[in-house]
This record gives structure tokens, sequence and C-alpha cells, in this order.
């Protein structure tokens, strides 16, 4: 279930969604990358398990690099969920907000399109 999924759904009338979608990206070390015009990715989602994060000083979330959050997965570290955790229902978040924000404009396709197209 991913983004896409969220714009079908509320295409079909779904209005309620739980973060059910954003604990399972967290429990598996991946970070939700919507809203990132500074990073080098079109990813959505980054699987920050990966080693080529290791050395990527990209800010994921207040001043905490990739590569930060990479080597507190790496070790097993506690914080890394927390620290992903809030990263994630952040974006979660803010994309809920932007999505209620352009069906009562009347710009529902032109958000669906530019999301798709990031």
């Amino acid at each position: 279930m991913g983004l896409e999924w969220v714009l079908e759904a509320v295409e079909r009338g779904v209005d309620l969604f739980d973060s059910s979608y954003v604990y399972e990206l967290t429990e598996k070390g991946f970070a939700l990358n919507i809203y990132s015009e500074d990073r080098q990715t079109a990813d959505k989602i980054l699987d920050l398990t990966e080693k080529k994060y290791c050395d990527n000083m990209d800010l994921l979330f207040e001043g905490y690099s990739l590569a930060y959050v990479h080597h507190l997965l790496t070790v097993k570290e506690m914080l890394a969920g927390v620290i992903l955790m809030r990263h994630n229902l952040r974006q979660y978040l803010n994309f809920f907000h932007d999505l209620r924000h352009a069906i009562r404009n009347d710009s529902y396709e032109k958000f669906k399109s530019s999301l798709m197209n990031k």
C-alpha cells in the first residue's frame, strides 16, 4: 500500500486512513521521501538499510542525516525508529494536508500528477 493506493482509494470515496502504513515503513527502515526537492533521488521511499546511504549527508529530519539514521539502523539503535517514525508521520500528515487542500480547491488532478511525476 503506497501513496498511489491512497490516491486511488480517495478517488473511490474512501476518506478514513490509519497510520499502519507509516509504522510498517518505519519498522523496515524505510523513509518516506515525498517532500524533498534537494535530494538527488525521485524515489518516494528510501530504504535506509542499504549501504549506499552510509555516507550520504543529506538531511532527513531535524538535522539528522541519512548516513546517521543508516548507522543507527545498522547497529540496531532504538533511536533510529523514533527518528524515522517522526519523519514518516510528518511526511504522511503533510501529504494528507496537501491532499485535502487540493480537493477543496478543485486541483486534485494537478496535485496527483505533480506527486506522481516527482
